[in-house]
């Protein structure tokens, strides 16, 4: 039979750091740091990160595109007309870039970018909810329809996801 022992109590003084609660002492795995209560980044710095990770999900994006480009490329056997090139690039980056942001956010409740950043499309039960691929879908077109820049410059300077507003589906902080 293994013995159980309870946590012993520590006298708290104020050079004690916060891994202790209420006097107890939590040990070196228990100390998770979060005991202060969560501090959610909102407004300015909302949108500031859901621009960062934008910025992640555009590089991700324009990779696949310069690969599926001079693929496609290849098998067309297109020579050196340029804008030939620029027409299929063009095309795929937008396509591309539709179908990464609506099937990442839609089925994985992030994309990559949005992940780094500890930010997600939505709440746990609105992602769990039948009409959630359609919001995330109206939300992709209506920021590539306003040209991608423009919306997310308004939010930020109004300090409101104002996409969020429109279609229903706020950018929500996980940390």
């Amino acid at each position: 039979m293994e013995i159980v022992r309870e946590p012993q109590r520590v006298p708290r003084n104020r050079e004690q750091s916060r891994d202790s609660f209420d006097g107890f002492d939590l040990g070196p795995v228990q100390r998770l740091g979060f005991l202060g209560g969560a501090r959610k980044r909102q407004g300015r710095k909302l949108v500031e990160f859901q621009v960062l990770s934008a910025i992640v999900d555009g590089l991700i994006v324009l990779g696949m595109t310069l690969f599926l480009s001079s693929f496609s490329i290849l098998i067309m056997k297109l020579k050196g007309d340029l804008n030939q090139f620029l027409g299929v690039f063009i095309l795929v980056f937008v396509w591309f870039q539709f179908c990464y942001l609506v099937l990442l956010r839609a089925y994985l409740g992030h994309t990559l970018g949005e992940k780094t950043f500890n930010i997600r499309l939505g709440k746990y039960h609105e992602r769990l909810q039948l009409f959630y691929p359609l919001r995330v879908i109206f939300r992709t077109l209506l920021i590539l329809l306003t040209g991608i820049i423009i919306l997310p410059l308004f939010s930020w300077l109004l300090k409101k996801d104002l996409s969020g507003k429109i279609t229903g589906l706020k950018i929500i902080s996980l940390i």
